[in-house]
């Protein structure tokens, strides 16, 4: 008996958002298993294949299996394209060519990794030149900022994608090198070494190797062979100095101040209460990755002190985000509940002390009363986010406690929306809630589909439900024969049969009934009508700032098929064999059917459009947006349509900056 090597199982339910990706991987480890098995069998191969992928994946294979029986030595290549299918739907390529001139570098990203994924992006898409596409992407939205002046200075070096990946690379590597070579200097800088002679600088009030040192340390002596024998006091743990290993304290966060490096006991605020100051000196500053493609600027810190920028994102739980102030990334919280702008004092120094204006201006109360906040001037800083910049002016208050952003210059810079539902006193959605209830019919409109006469009809094997789905593909049938949806087809001929496909929904709890309609689509002639392009949908939305969306209730099946096109959908089930009444999904005409008759009942309301079964609603004042939904109501009523009960809550205003 041979053995069989073992192989991972393939899990489709897990991370199902990047199945298709997972599933691509998945055989092309699976094919270079077979090379190194030296497998070359086609029949063997396929049997291998659907004894690896495991049963679940067994199960959607024997729902979507190619029928007849492929010829020999296309088995293993039929059996990996039906489950290709299944996991890899065909993408609207509209949406590819979108989602790939969205897709920014993130922070995590490399440039090698933005260059893959640009790529997985740019296969869905029908580009003319794939490679200028990628190319101008990296320019435009990579995170060097170096690489864009470098290729805008030089046009004519940087024509070809390799030559901007390679450039891209070393300019990474270099950055990389570079902070790694800063970082090891600061340290030298920053941490004291074993000479005994080295001397922290002194002012007035500090502790430690002082000019004070006779009264901190009765043991002192001026004879200096005594004092190079003694040992002295680490100015962050308070133990003996130089260590023996890694002081204690660093990592350590003070309890007194929250700064890190130093222990409560050694705090120089708690120790110093008068508020005496010493020399600050550049900290070592580990910057954040997005810090680092910014204009570099270390923190002003008390002396030798470290400060770790970089903060973990699952520790971090009030909304802070990193903005540039005068040219100089700080961190910000962001308080919608704040009707001013707030600068702390250690910001301020960071920035570089711009000028202040010293009013008195109005009282700052915190939350619920209380003293009012201290002070000390106002003054106008140029704030810039990654897409916007405002001049915004803050009120600079005493003391260390952080800085803040109110609601209105937050707004402006786009870091918050905000999203009001509709509060009118004559509310649309209770003079209409009849639209919310079933699965309304086009009144006057029955969809005929032009079907190919000379098409031989197919009428394919029926696939056997497992038994574990039955249950609820009865129940499923049930509901749409109750919603007048489907129709049981008895004594009369069915020349044309189609199998079903049960997929779960979104839950697992029930299954979408589906009918495979791909040998019908053969014979089934395409209406061809205009569909919508996003440039045109862009353009019919510019100045508008108010919207609101709707979605039709099953949208396709609220059109009634005529009687003379029903038989083309029939479908086999474990309980009989049934028929459409309605347009149903599936058939290769049905989307441009769909837009055509959604799009002639709202076509005479200005400010509304339709995608499919979406409807928007905008305007460009608060009654313009209201009048367009009174009317996209009344055209959805007099037209027999119903609405979905969910989009109940997503009617909503969006005010969008006019920017």
């Amino acid at each position: 008996m041979t053995h069989i090597p073992n192989f991972p199982e393939f899990d489709p339910d897990n991370d199902k958002t990047n199945v298709g990706k997972r599933w691509e991987k998945y055989t092309s480890r699976l094919e270079n298993f077979f090379l190194a098995m030296n497998i070359t069998n086609d029949a063997r191969k396929r049997a291998l294949l659907l004894h690896y992928v495991g049963e679940h994946t067994h199960e959607i294979y024997e729902a979507n299996k190619t029928e007849p029986e492929p010829d020999e030595g296309e088995k293993y290549k039929t059996a990996k394209t039906d489950l290709t299918k299944v996991f890899t739907p065909k993408k609207n390529e509209l949406v590819a060519e979108h989602e790939f001139t969205a897709c920014r570098q993130k922070e995590s990203q490399t440039f090698d990794e933005y260059i893959i994924e640009l790529r997985q992006l740019a296969r869905y898409c029908s580009f003319t030149n794939t490679n200028d596409r990628i190319r101008s992407q990296l320019i435009s939205h990579c995170q060097l900022s170096q690489l864009r002046k470098r290729v805008f200075r030089e046009p004519d070096k940087y024509t070809s994608l390799d030559a901007v990946i390679e450039l891209g690379r070393s300019m990474e590597a270099a950055d990389k090198y570079s902070a790694q070579i800063e970082r090891d200097l600061g340290f030298a800088k920053a941490i004291t070494t074993k000479n005994t002679n080295y001397r922290k600088p002194t002012v007035k009030g500090e502790r430690g190797r002082s000019r004070n040192r006779k009264r901190d340390n009765p043991h002192y002596r001026s004879n200096s062979r005594q004092n190079l024998s003694q040992k002295d006091t680490c100015f962050r743990c308070g133990g003996p100095w130089p260590h023996k290993s890694k002081c204690k304290a660093m990592g350590a966060t003070c309890n007194h101040c929250g700064k890190e490096n130093h222990f409560e006991k050694m705090c120089f605020k708690r120790n110093n209460r008068k508020n005496r100051q010493a020399r600050p000196v550049k900290a070592v500053n580990y910057e954040s990755d997005y810090e680092q493609d910014k204009s570099s600027s270390d923190s002003d810190e008390y002396a030798y002190s470290i400060k770790i920028a970089k903060q973990n994102p699952k520790t971090q739980k009030s909304p802070r985000v990193h903005l540039k102030l005068n040219n100089i990334t700080s961190e910000i919280l962001v308080d919608t509940g704040a009707s001013i702008n707030i600068i702390d004092q250690s910001t301020y120094e960071r920035i570089g002390l711009p000028k202040v204006k010293r009013d008195k201006g109005p009282k700052l109360l915190p939350y619920g009363g209380g003293n009012p906040l201290k002070t000390l001037g106002t003054l106008k800083l140029h704030v810039e986010t990654k897409t916007r910049h405002d001049i915004c002016k803050f009120h600079l208050v005493e003391g260390n406690y952080g800085s803040l952003i109110g609601f209105q210059s937050a707004s402006d810079l786009g870091l918050v929306q905000v999203i009001n539902k509709i509060n009118r006193v004559n509310n649309p959605i209770e003079k209409y809630q009849h639209l919310f209830n079933g699965i309304g019919k086009l009144k006057n409109k029955t969809v005929k589909l032009h079907i190919n006469k000379d098409v031989k009809p197919v009428a394919l094997r029926h696939r056997r439900t497992p038994f574990h789905l039955r249950d609820k593909v009865k129940a499923e049938i049930k509901r749409l024969v109750d919603e007048d949806i489907i129709e049981k087809v008895e004594n009369e001929p069915t020349p044309w049969i189609s199998p079903i496909v049960t997929p779960p929904k979104k839950g697992g709890q029930e299954i979408r009934l589906c009918v495979d309609m791909r040998e019908p689509n053969k014979a089934i002639v395409r209406e061809r009508h205009i569909m919508p392009t996003l440039d045109e949908l862009v353009n019919d939305l510019n100045q508008a700032k108010i919207f609101s969306k709707l979605d039709l209730t099953s949208g396709y099946h609220q059109l009634e098929l005529d009687k003379d096109s029903r038989y083309i959908t029939t479908f086999s089930t474990h309980v009989g064999i049934y028929q459409y009444k309605r347009l149903n999904f599936g058939i290769s005409s049905a989307s441009e059917v769909f837009q055509e008759a959604i799009r002639s009942v709202i076509r005479h309301i200005p400010g509304t459009k339709n995608i499919s079964d979406d409807i928007i609603v905008y305007g460009r004042t608060q009654e313009e947006h209201d009048k367009a939904l009174e009317e996209t109501f009344d055209a959805i009523s007099s037209a027999g349509l119903t609405l979905n009960k969910k989009s109940v809550n997503s009617i909503k205003r969006k005010y969008l900056s006019s920017e």
